[in-house]
């Protein structure tokens, strides 16, 4: 969809019909003041269909007129059209704000924590990984924005200093990702 097109959603058009003898004259002097017709297609002899900015539909009446054509309103597309429609809709646009602000403060919070690891864990569980996770703060129920990874990761790194040789903690959206390796110890 080109910017010109996306442009005039925003502004909102106006589908026409022009019914007449003289068409091709309607559109030379509509063109001639420097008007903007698009998709204009002509379904049989003398009719044809168009889309036009709203601001220009009234300049088009008195064009039709001179011309000696019927100017016909099709259809009305773009924002402005919706916006007029939705202010008897109140309760509609409500809950679709009601529902993007509830989606927006929930996908805030932490609702997974998961622990990975490369190899099998010999020196300590992941329940004990998402305990010392819980107590530095990384547990579901947690606003994402509020929890400091780096300080998580060196936090359960100090508990786990004999055992573990690297602790990563990766938050993806709401769900956050203690990815664990143990140190190899000499047998």
């Amino acid at each position: 969809m080109s910017i010109l097109r996306i442009w005039s959603l925003l502004r909102g058009y106006v589908e026409i019909s022009v019914e007449g003898r003289h068409i091709e004259r309607f559109i030379n002097m509509a063109v001639s003041q420097g008007y903007n017709l698009w998709d204009i297609f002509q379904p049989r002899d003398n009719l044809m269909m168009a889309k036009v900015n709203i601001s220009v539909y009234p300049a088009l009446r008195h064009i039709a007129r001179t011309c000696r054509c019927r100017l016909k309103i099709r259809g009305k597309r773009g924002l402005p059209f919706l916006l007029v429609r939705m202010r008897n809709r109140k309760m509609l646009v409500l809950g679709a704000c009601i529902f993007f602000i509830s989606l927006y403060v929930l996908s805030s919070f932490i609702w997974f924590v998961e622990v990975t690891s490369s190899k099998e864990l010999k020196l300590v569980t992941k329940e004990e990984i998402s305990k010392a996770a819980a107590e530095s703060g990384l547990k579901p129920g947690t606003l994402g924005f509020l929890v400091d990874n780096n300080q998580a990761a060196e936090a359960i790194e100090k508990k786990f200093a004999s055992k573990i040789a690297f602790v990563g903690v990766e938050q993806k959206g709401t769900k956050v990702i203690i990815d664990v390796v143990e140190k190899v110890l000499p047998e």
